[in-house]
């Protein structure tokens, strides 16, 4: 074995964290999750983000039962299984796969403007054919019936 560095890793919600829900809104959840998608490192989740459970799942004393997972949707108490169109499940299926094929066709490089106060851009470019994969992400730290439209009569 040889040392090196460790590689990053880039969560999008940790184990010790309060949920976006609680933080933000759930508005912030996928436009997060696809942010997180778009870093050129590890990426990771924890459990319940994508369900979008509306409360801190304690790692150590959670007494609440986890939902078993289904690959059909049930006839009988929803509440108990997480399917495909549970919460953000597909969506972040599809970003994980996004995430991944990005890293193997080597789009290494990666650019990020804040074009507004919720806007952000994300652009991964693959140096030897020049191509480029741009996210632009729609955040949402506040409730939508809280956000400030400028308007002509408004603006500054």
């Amino acid at each position: 074995l040889s040392s090196c560095v460790a590689h990053a890793i880039f969560m999008d919600a940790t184990h010790d964290n309060q949920t976006q829900i609680e933080t933000r809104t759930v508005y912030n959840v996928l436009p997060n999750a696809a942010l997180v998608a778009m870093a050129c490192c590890a990426s990771g989740s924890t459990k319940g983000y994508d369900e979008l459970v509306p409360h801190h799942v304690h790692v150590v004393n959670e007494a609440r039962q986890f939902a078993s997972w289904s690959d059909v949707a049930p006839e009988v108490d929803e509440a108990a299984f997480v399917t495909a169109n549970s919460g953000i499940v597909e969506g972040k299926r599809a970003l994980n796969r996004l995430h991944a094929w990005m890293g193997e066709q080597g789009y290494g490089q990666v650019f990020v403007d804040q074009v507004t106060e919720h806007i952000v851009a994300v652009t991964r470019h693959r140096p030897s054919t020049h191509e480029s994969v741009v996210l632009v992400a729609h955040t949402a730290f506040w409730s939508p019936r809280d956000w400030h439209v400028a308007t002509e009569s408004n603006a500054g």
